[in-house]
């Protein structure tokens, strides 16, 4: 008899149960649960409303001062997809609050400040209840800066059209552009192939054949947005990261952008692929110059404008040795390039006596007084394809 009552007991405490979490009590519409700050959201973007599943991916993360590399307070950054001809804007959330900003665009002229991208940008002041809209689909990267310290004019956005590419050891430091790929709003990759590498060395991906975009020109202290990425030991990727080495050889380079949430690099990842190794090289065929304005040419001071050739004068195992006979140095400074260009050079890292020790990251060469040397020697010992230990040394 016990057994049925405690059976009929709990049978009747199952309804109270529903009844306790009915229609009525459930909340209305979806809740949103991302945290605050700015987001990406709109039409033109992979969501309309913060409520959306994943929704997160729109923040905007905390944006990086390129002079110092230093978090700046009131800057954020994002790289987005953007479809061209829909609007969307920059919502700012705090708690139950959205603000949604806007700008009117004004589309600048090409960038030519120090080290920018040879591109166009749109910049406007923030206004509220706006909303912003570019003309073509593709990656944008939006800047957005509240100019807490008054070190701008006003709030800014500038949103610069994305066109990656790469600059180091397979181009003299200068720029290759990836091919477009295909537009898409959650993901793109971009992939160059045949990049040959003659020389090892480094490179970074950068856009616009840029490292940086200044946010006030001609400031006494300035605010710049990074437009390039190196690499980070946490992330792989980072604006203003670590050159990324690279040997000698064939490849297929890829970069990966994702809409991800957080920190600028966790959108990007890459991968480097040899297809194919290089020919083996025979330094005695290789061109060294002196080159810079302590140089002559001929009866003239040069200005980095001349290539003073060294001749290649023998090897003893694997050191090699390259003379020029007769040189005139005046007051000024120097290096010694490869191949007449500056994907390789070598520079000052200290003297003794006639002799000067060089590296790769070596500095300007100082040169003081006007001399006729009979001889100059360069000579360097030739180890996994590269130039090791390379000195220069002056012969009165």
């Amino acid at each position: 008899m016990k057994k049925i009552q405690i059976i009929f007991l709990a049978l009747m405490a199952l309804p109270l149960s529903f009844i306790s979490c009915g229609e009525d009590d459930k909340p209305a519409g979806p809740v949103s649960v991302v945290e605050d700050g700015f987001y990406v959201i709109g039409e033109a973007t992979a969501f309309t409303d913060l409520t959306e599943t994943d929704a997160a991916k729109a923040l905007m993360a905390t944006g990086i001062n390129e002079e110092g590399q230093v978090a700046r307070d009131g800057m954020y950054e994002k790289y987005v997809a953007l479809e061209g001809g829909k609007t969307f804007s920059l919502v700012l959330k705090e708690g139950t609050k959205e603000t949604h900003y806007g700008a009117t665009l004004v589309q600048s002229d090409i960038l030519t400040g120090d080290a920018e991208p040879a591109i166009q940008v749109y910049k406007g002041s923030l206004t509220e209840n706006g909303s912003l809209q570019v003309p073509t689909s593709g990656l944008y990267h939006i800047v957005l800066d509240l100019n807490k310290d008054d070190l701008l004019s006003d709030k800014l956005i500038l949103i610069a059209p994305v066109t990656w590419g790469v600059r180091g050891a397979m181009n003299g430091w200068g720029f290759t552009e990836f091919p477009a790929p295909a537009f898409n709003k959650t993901t793109m990759t971009y992939t160059l192939t045949d990049v040959t590498v003659e020389t090892s060395g480094a490179f970074k991906f950068a856009y616009g054949g840029g490292w940086k975009i200044e946010l006030n020109s001609g400031a006494s202290t300035l605010v710049k947005a990074n437009t390039n990425l190196g690499a980070d030991d946490a992330l792989g990727l980072k604006p203003g990261g670590d050159d990324i080495t690279i040997d000698r050889a064939k490849y297929t380079i890829e970069l990966t952008w994702k809409l991800e949430k957080g920190a600028i690099g966790n959108g990007f990842s890459y991968k480097v692929t040899k297809t194919e190794d290089l020919a083996v090289l025979d330094p005695a065929t290789f061109i060294y110059s002196l080159i810079g304005s302590a140089v002559y040419n001929g009866t003239t001071q040069s200005n980095w404008d001349y290539d003073a050739d060294f001749t290649y004068t023998g090897k003893t195992e694997n050191t090699y040795t390259y003379e020029i006979s007769n040189i005139k140095l005046g007051t000024g400074v120097f290096k010694i390039r490869f191949n007449h260009d500056w994907g390789k050079s070598f520079g000052f890292v200290e003297k003794t006596g006639n002799v000067i020790t060089l590296s790769t990251s070596g500095s300007d060469i100082a040169h003081e007084t006007e001399t006729t040397y009979s001889k100059i020697i360069f000579s360097f010992d030739w180890v996994n394809d590269a130039e090791t230990n390379p000195t220069l040394t002056l012969v009165p």
